[in-house]
């Protein structure tokens, strides 16, 4: 991820989120700003990685990834080890639902996924497959009140032949 210019999140916590606060408001940069927690397989993302917009805290794209439960396939049986779920802040506002201060995320969830994919597709040893219509395509809404949107396509990155540097 670092190759592909993604930062590692900080944890969240009580310094973290007082950091990101004071950030957006002074609009000075927090490259490892927290993302919030989501949860799948029962738990919060394993990892979590961002990049900045033009500097500013209240833009930038993440990536939450989650390690799958051993034996776990994908509907229609394709094994995969990591699941990840990218979004793109667009702004900071409040969410209609929580009534809490937070970033607003980009409607079309396929661009900050294009996005994901275009930043690590290059780099040497990754290949990359597309599972077209793996889901009905939809409009709804996240947990913050956010209009999405997909066309359903799934990308399968496949890091298997990345040197790391990190002898086995």
């Amino acid at each position: 991820m670092a190759a592909a210019g993604w930062i590692p999140a900080d944890p969240v916590s009580l310094r973290s989120s007082w950091r990101i606060i004071a950030s957006t408001l002074r609009r000075r940069s927090y490259p490892r700003a927290p993302v919030s927690p989501l949860f799948l397989f029962g738990r919060m993302q394993d990892l979590a990685y961002q990049q900045e917009v033009a500097g500013s805290p209240a833009k930038r794209h993440h990536v939450r990834l989650w390690k799958c439960p051993d034996g776990w396939l994908l509907p229609g049986g394709r094994r995969v080890d990591w699941l990840a779920a990218g979004t793109f802040d667009r702004a900071v506002g409040l969410s209609l639902f929580t009534l809490q201060v937070t970033h607003r995320i980009d409607a079309d969830t396929d661009i900050e996924r294009d996005h994901i994919v275009g930043t690590v597709r290059d780099l040497p040893g990754v290949e990359v497959d597309v599972i077209r219509d793996f889901a009905t395509g939809y409009h709804s809404r996240n947990g913050g009140g956010d209009t999405i949107t997909t066309d359903g396509d799934l990308p399968i990155i496949d890091v298997r032949g990345v040197r790391t540097g990190v002898s086995s």
